[in-house]
């Protein structure tokens, strides 16, 4: 399916009034639902039925965030223009619902039919949206998206409202992101992730201090993958802010991620001088690799074997 242009306009409720609904709503839920990613532990969470446009989508959401700093690089949107401070700014929102909308109806980075597809085929939900207490999507982001979008057709009424499982008010943004990882991340998730955004959400969790080691447990990898992962996403920063002179255009990362992995994982101990010249070959193979095709890879391995020479 082609990008489509959005026809949903986001009209953002204050919060007040957002986590005044949810809580009408949470009186009488509809049922109670098993979760089992929120500290560590089974909850039982109320799902109720919610307004369709009570709903904001999560500014953290890793799965974005490359779009977000590619905007911001090319100067299609100001610096600090998706932080999380302006959840609530409408022109924000609506930015975010028109790139979900592209996740949704493309089938951007995933090998099964566009969700868009199905739910217009189907006309139903078929299993509640995670939420905060104030209306803040934590799972269920393009799925909102593509909702949204079909209400403009003939499909009104069949997603007014959605149902929608709503996490205790003592969640916090570390719990978040910790969900996010736990539901997204593993590897047999339908709609993988950029590699930088799956890197950066585990330096994003390392940095928060969660230990490397329960990180590869909840990604159902060892720890070596995940630092390995971690270097490759630091390393993607250095080509972008140190070689290229463009930080946070990461459409510029397309098909790298072999050449990163092969960057960090051959790399012997050197002195901080050859560390540096081999940094230097690495990112322009890299930068160059369309027209090196395959001899990259070789390069790269040359390069990190001997940088001495080089």
């Amino acid at each position: 399916m082609t990008e489509i242009t959005s026809r949903y306009r986001v009209n953002v409720k204050n919060r007040p009034e957002r986590a005044e609904t949810i809580a009408t709503a949470l009186r009488t839920p509809e049922y109670h639902g098993k979760f089992y990613y929120f500290r560590g532990q089974e909850h039982s969470l109320p799902v109720a039925s919610l307004p369709i446009d009570l709903l904001l989508y999560r500014l953290a959401n890793a799965r974005t965030q490359d779009d977000h700093y590619t905007m911001i690089a090319r100067g299609l949107r100001p610096g600090g223009f998706f932080d999380a401070s302006r959840q609530e700014d409408v022109d924000v929102q609506q930015d975010q619902h028109d790139i979900l909308l592209q996740f949704a109806t493309s089938g951007k980075g995933e090998s099964v039919v566009p969700i868009y597809s199905v739910l217009e085929k189907g006309r139903r939900q078929t299993e509640p949206i995670l939420v905060t207490s104030g209306g803040i999507v934590v799972n269920g982001n393009r799925r909102v998206a593509a909702m949204r979008e079909l209400t403009q057709g003939a499909c009104l009424g069949a997603f007014s409202h959605v149902a929608c499982m709503v996490l205790p008010e003592s969640a916090t943004e570390d719990d978040l992101l910790e969900i996010e990882f736990k539901l997204q991340m593993a590897p047999e998730t339908r709609l993988p992730y950029t590699w930088t955004n799956e890197g950066r959400i585990c330096k994003q969790l390392r940095d928060a201090g969660k230990p490397v080691e329960l990180i590869a447990a909840m990604k159902n990898t060892d720890v070596k993958n995940i630092n390995v992962l971690i270097q490759m996403y630091e390393a993607a920063e250095r080509y972008q802010n140190e070689w290229l002179k463009q930080p946070g255009d990461f459409e510029t990362m397309g098909e790298t991620r072999q050449a990163f992995n092969q960057m960090v994982t051959r790399r012997q101990r050197r002195s901080p001088q050859e560390v540096e010249v081999a940094q230097a070959f690495d990112f322009f193979v890299i930068e160059n690799r369309k027209s090196l095709d395959d001899r990259a890879y070789t390069f790269i391995n040359a390069i990190e074997a001997d940088p001495a020479t080089f």
